[in-house]
C-alpha cells in the first residue's frame, strides 16, 4: 500500500479499531454487571464464616474448596418412569435447550464464601420456548448456577458445590433451565442438565440423589433426545 493511499486508509482503521474496543469494554461491563445482580441468588453463609481465599491451599497454592450441602431429596414414587419424570421436570422449567459450554465467568458472593458462575452457552436446539426471554438455535445465552473457579488474593479458588456436579467448556449438554428476566439469563436446574459430550446421555447430579433420571443413561442420544422432545410438548 502506497503512502497517499495509507494516508487515506489509516483513520478508518483507527475508527474501527476504537469500536472494536469500545465493544469489547461494554461487552465486558455487561459481564460483570450481570455476574453482580446474580449475587443476590447464591447468598450463602455470614459475615462470620471463614472466606474462600483464607483457606489452606494446597501444595500447589490452589484452594480447593467443597461446599458443605446437604441434599434434601423426598422419597420418590417407585412406579414413577424415567420419560414421567422428564415430563415433570419440563413442566417446571421455562425452557428446554441443547447446546455447547463456551466460556465461563465465576465470581464470589458478598462474603465470599461461595462463588457462582456465569456459562456462556452457544444453543443447539431449542425443546421448549419461553416468551420471557429467547433462545433459539443459533442464540448465544447465559446459563447461571453455583460453583467456580477464580483468583481471589492471589490464589486460585476452585469451588464446588456437591449436589450439583460442576459443567465442562466444550461439553454439549441438554438444559432444563428456569427464566431469569432481572438479566435475560438463565438459572440451571439441579437435577436437570445431561452432559452428551460421551457415547451416552450423562445426567449432572448429586450421587444420592434417588432420581429414575439416570435410567436414561442406558439410550441411544437420538431415542433421549426424542424423550426430550416429548417431554417439552406434554
Amino acid at each position: 500500500m502506497n503512502a497517499a493511499r495509507w494516508k487515506l486508509f489509516k483513520p478508518a482503521l483507527l475508527t474501527m479499531l476504537v469500536c472494536c474496543l469500545a465493544s469489547s469494554q461494554i461487552s465486558d461491563q455487561q459481564i460483570q454487571d450481570r455476574l453482580a445482580k446474580h449475587a443476590d441468588l447464591f447468598k450463602m453463609g455470614t459475615s462470620d464464616w471463614p472466606r474462600l481465599e483464607d483457606q489452606e491451599p494446597d501444595a500447589q497454592g490452589t484452594i480447593n474448596y467443597r461446599a458443605y450441602i446437604i441434599g434434601d431429596y423426598m422419597a420418590r414414587d417407585a412406579a414413577i418412569t424415567p420419560a414421567q419424570e422428564l415430563a415433570a421436570l419440563a413442566a417446571h422449567a421455562d425452557v428446554i435447550v441443547s447446546g455447547t459450554t463456551v466460556k465461563r465467568f465465576s465470581a464470589a458472593n458478598s462474603f465470599h464464601t461461595a462463588l457462582y458462575s456465569d456459562w456462556i452457552v452457544n444453543v443447539t436446539k431449542a425443546y421448549k420456548r419461553s416468551p420471557l426471554i429467547q433462545a433459539e438455535a443459533g442464540d448465544q445465552i447465559t446459563v447461571t448456577r453455583g460453583g467456580g473457579d477464580m483468583t481471589l488474593q492471589g490464589h486460585r479458588v476452585i469451588y464446588t458445590d456437591p449436589t450439583f456436579p460442576e459443567f465442562a467448556l466444550g461439553h454439549e449438554y441438554v438444559f432444563y433451565l428456569e427464566a431469569h428476566t432481572d438479566t435475560s439469563s438463565f438459572i440451571a436446574l439441579d437435577g436437570g442438565t445431561f452432559d452428551m459430550t460421551g457415547s451416552a446421555p450423562l445426567l449432572i447430579v448429586d450421587p444420592r440423589d434417588p432420581t429414575s433420571l439416570r435410567a436414561f443413561a442406558s439410550f441411544s442420544k437420538a431415542d433421549f433426545l426424542t424423550a426430550v422432545e416429548r417431554s417439552a410438548i406434554q
